[in-house]
């Protein structure tokens, strides 16, 4: 019979650390929790039904520190936990921004599969913005029936700037202080 003690769990030559999967889940939850509260830090352009909100910041750290599987996961239990009714969609309902609200888990692993394989972090960064940006987008002209010329307008064009800056911020916190990521 495999031996048991508080720190490791070993079944089947599969070693479990139960303080570092304890660790994966709270952290994971601390980012789906974290973005929910930057859904709150928002505002809207007079021509788009569509919010800047600091969301993206989150999500894009989320896979730059708990790399891509668990920032994925991270954003995910994001959008389930919106989905079943906690209120903390940037919009009221999930409709006109699913696109981008699924995008998040998208880019959130992306971003940290860049970030791990290649250890480039501002490539990391800007590709999760854009898997963002093609997923709202795509929804939205679906979701809506905008013809695309329009909705480029609408979804990507006026978020460009907000959204770079956003980005060289995390690129900047990010290399200077957190570029050890917190699950190891």
């Amino acid at each position: 019979m495999p031996m048991q003690n508080t720190a490791t769990i070993i079944k089947k030559d599969i070693k479990i650390d139960i303080p570092k999967a304890i660790r994966i889940i709270l952290l994971s939850f601390s980012f789906a929790l974290l973005t929910g509260i930057s859904s709150f830090i928002k505002f809207y352009l007079p021509f788009t039904p569509v919010p800047v909100t600091a969301q993206l910041f989150v999500v894009i750290l989320s896979g730059l520190s708990l790399g891509p599987v668990f920032g994925g996961v991270s954003q995910a239990i994001y959008t389930v936990l919106g989905i079943s009714g906690v209120k903390w969609f940037a919009v009221s309902n999930f409709g006109i921004t699913a696109g981008y609200i699924i995008g998040f888990i998208f880019a959130s692993a992306l971003a940290g599969e860049i970030h791990r394989k290649y250890k480039k972090t501002a490539l990391a960064v800007f590709s999760g913005i854009l898997i963002i940006y093609l997923m709202g987008y795509v929804h939205f002209v679906t979701f809506t029936g905008t013809a695309p010329g329009e909705a480029f307008k609408l979804t990507i064009l006026p978020f460009i700037p907000f959204d770079f800056l956003k980005g060289a911020a995390i690129v900047g916190i990010f290399h200077k202080r957190l570029s050890k990521k917190l699950i190891k």
